[in-house]
């Protein structure tokens, strides 16, 4: 059993006014302690610490600050009597006591009354009301999506006067993805995604530019003068976006071309099922074969497997772009609210049309 987790919820918003009260109700329930307001620092029998319990990721920042790192996290988790893995971390608490109350602060759920992070004193708290805030009084948007969990924030925003069509009544929309953490576990961080109007899936498209974000440190004025900067590259970027998308529209979906080229593909959702029960050695010649005829029947298959009847009634089974294959499958993501799932494979769908545009030439002559 070990240290036991506090279980956290996960908040969803689909417009403009639940997405604020989500975010500002979040605001008023987290706080900051710093450690060297209290007296002694230990867990109590029961896994707690001065009454308060730890979500997941709160106990793993805990016992990286205590000077345990990931073995004192795994021994907390897997020892089975909780008294027990609480005075393990004992141990690493009493060995640094003093830099710990030099150096850090407890991020606190206080509604719950649960741990959900552990960060330095100079961190500079830039909340996700302050974030969105900011971004929306740069421009119109539409909230798309928003999703919380434990101060961890990824919001889907729409330009409203941004679209273009990459064919006859099927309009992109400029959209941007903003993601921000307050407990430790994430920068701000903003990416641009193509967002169309006949359904609700954003297509990550990622370039060097567009991956920014800005760490929680620094003084005020200058990390203000950061986020503005970020924002303002990030939308400088559209033109970008938009050449990508539409040289995606142009290269043929073709699976034995993706495959021989290397396309990045592992964030497909078969992706290591292609190796199963191959027989032989992996470098024996039989085997290399196998891998490639299953590697080439998955990729085939994706973008028929993993759709929406939005992109079935575009293209039904026999897709005819890179932009359809992606477009499937950002779908599909959409579909299953899955938070981590539709993170991964949206990116993943981006990074291919990204991809596919560095590498135009070839693949049309391919």
């Amino acid at each position: 059993m070990g240290i036991p987790f506090t279980s956290s919820e996960t908040y969803r918003a689909d417009d403009l006014n639940s997405l604020m009260q989500m975010v500002m109700a979040e605001d008023n329930n987290v706080c900051y302690t710093p450690l060297s307001n209290l007296k002694e620092l230990k867990l109590s029998s029961d896994g707690k610490f001065y009454g308060a319990g730890f979500s997941e990721n709160g106990l793993r920042a805990f016992t990286n600050w205590a000077g345990g790192g990931a073995h004192a996290y795994k021994v907390a988790c897997e020892v089975e009597d909780t008294e027990l893995a609480a005075n393990i971390v004992n141990a690493y608490l009493c060995k640094n006591n003093d830099r710990l109350k030099d150096k850090a602060q407890l991020v606190v759920n206080c509604n719950t009354n649960t741990i959900i992070g552990c960060v330095s004193n100079r961190y500079r708290d830039f909340s996700n009301t302050q974030f969105i805030s900011r971004v929306l009084g740069t421009g119109r948007y539409n909230v798309v999506e928003g999703i919380l969990k434990d101060t961890k924030l990824r919001v889907k925003l729409v330009e409203e006067e941004s679209g273009w069509e990459v064919a006859k009544g099927d309009t992109i929309h400029n959209g941007m993805l903003l993601r921000n953490d307050v407990s430790g576990w994430g920068s701000l961080h903003t990416r641009l995604f193509c967002f169309r109007l006949k359904c609700t899936n954003g297509m990550m498209v990622s370039t060097k530019l567009l991956d920014c974000y800005i760490k929680h440190y620094g003084l005020e004025q200058r990390f203000n003068k950061k986020v503005e900067d970020l924002i303002e590259l990030t939308k400088q970027q559209y033109e970008v976006l938009k050449e990508r998308t539409r040289i995606s529209v142009s290269i043929p979906f073709k699976p034995h071309v993706l495959v021989e080229e290397g396309a990045p593909l592992s964030w497909l959702p078969d992706w290591s099922n292609r190796i199963h029960l191959i027989p032989g050695h992996k470098y024996q010649p039989e085997a290399r074969s196998e891998r490639y005829t299953r590697t080439l029947e998955m990729v085939e298959n994706a973008p028929r497997k993993y759709t929406g009847p939005v992109a079935m009634d575009a293209f039904g089974n026999n897709p005819k772009s890179i932009f359809h294959m992606a477009s499937a499958l950002s779908e599909y993501a959409h579909l299953q609210g899955d938070a981590e799932l539709q993170e991964q494979i949206e990116e993943g769908a981006g990074q291919l049309v990204s991809w596919a545009a560095g590498k135009k030439e070839e693949l049309l002559a391919a």
